[in-house]
């Protein structure tokens, strides 16, 4: 007779693995590019935050500005050193020596950061549910059907607030969970 718990870890395994290679299928879609096709496109609104040293008021949340300032930061230090970044330049276009690989580069870093986010959710998502039902198939079903869900594979390629909303709910979900128990 298989172990259940074996079974159990084998299957959310399994999915996070298709899910990670589900959401980083296409993640290099409309690139190069200096801008994401989207117009909610996360990547300007950060590099704008960051000119203005997050002195203006953002619509978007600035916990996901500040994760993807983080993960930029390298690259652009490295951009920096190299002479091909200008923070002094009056457009962001004009920022790069090479606006469209920079762009490309710091797009494709900020889907990555969506397609880790997503993934976690799955996770959390699946752990949550099993929390409240006890159920193990309930959360994996559960976490099949965000997994598997058009919008979730769509808005992990876009920089937009939905993946990042999304998994910081699951997560300050999980945690209040595991705080009340």
């Amino acid at each position: 007779m298989p172990n259940p718990a074996g079974l159990r870890r084998a299957a959310l395994c399994a999915l996070l693995v298709i899910s990670l290679v589900l959401n980083t299928t296409g993640v290099y879609w409309a690139m190069p590019n200096t801008n994401a096709w989207h117009g909610d496109d996360m990547c300007h609104y950060t590099l704008h935050a960051l000119a203005d040293r997050f002195s203006h008021f953002t619509t978007y949340p600035l916990v996901h500005h500040l994760t993807l300032a983080v993960v930029y930061s390298p690259y652009l230090g490295w951009l920096y050193l190299r002479g091909e970044l200008d923070p002094t330049a009056e457009s962001l276009e004009s920022v790069f020596a090479s606006p469209v690989a920079a762009m490309t580069v710091l797009i494709v870093l900020g889907r990555v950061v969506n397609i880790a986010m997503a993934t976690a959710t799955v996770w959390l998502l699946y752990r949550s549910v099993e929390r409240l039902s006890g159920s193990w198939i309930g959360a994996f079903v559960a976490a099949c059907v965000y997994a598997f869900s058009n919008a979730t594979v769509l808005y992990v390629k876009i920089l937009g607030v939905d993946t990042p909303m999304m998994f910081w709910f699951a997560l300050t979900f999980s945690a209040y969970l595991q705080f009340v128990e």
